[in-house]
């Protein structure tokens, strides 16, 4: 039998005096954007213009900053998950942040020099894995490699130069 810790849906729907406490807690655990503990709290319940009103105190008092999260995102995206600025695009606008706090962040945290690092990073560890016994199975890992930086958001030009040199280095 395992336990779980019950949470009601709706527990901030009869106490507006506890939300400001719930958002402080989803603050302490890590950095929101708006919109998402906007969406935390909607989900635990809570009525729309109390919410409106915390978000607005929390960032009148800078604990929630749109502009702070885009930047703490796209710096733990490039360390610790690296991807392109096409995924961080596409996941900083669902997250509801700002086009033009995105930008502002990552070109402040991501230039085009950390971007062929991560790039780096990742096709060293594909590379390490590639078949040797023949052109046609290096040819086709070479081909899912490129899809699979494509869809890590890299930009095609960037991993054709990058995996040339890779594999220029490598002698193949």
């Amino acid at each position: 039998m395992t336990w779980h810790k019950s949470r009601k849906s709706d527990d901030l729907a009869d106490a507006p005096d506890k939300i400001l406490s719930a958002a402080f807690a989803y603050l302490a655990k890590r950095e929101y954007s708006e919109q998402e503990l906007r969406q935390k709290l909607l989900n635990r319940g809570a009525d729309e213009t109390v919410i409106a009103t915390v978000l607005s105190f929390l960032k009148e008092k800078h604990y929630l900053d749109d502009a702070r999260y885009a930047a703490a995102y796209v710096r733990d995206r490039r360390e610790f998950r690296p991807c392109g600025i096409a995924v961080l695009k596409r996941d900083l606008t669902a997250k509801g942040v700002a086009p033009e706090l995105i930008a502002i962040a990552i070109e402040a945290e991501y230039d085009e020099e950390q971007q062929r690092d991560a790039l780096r990073r990742l096709l060293r560890k594909a590379a390490a894995l590639a078949p040797y016994e023949n052109d046609d199975e290096m040819k086709k890992y070479k081909a899912k490699i490129i899809r699979r930086m494509l869809s890590k958001g890299f930009s095609q030009s960037m991993i054709w130069d990058e995996l040339d040199i890779l594999l220029t280095s490598a002698g193949r």
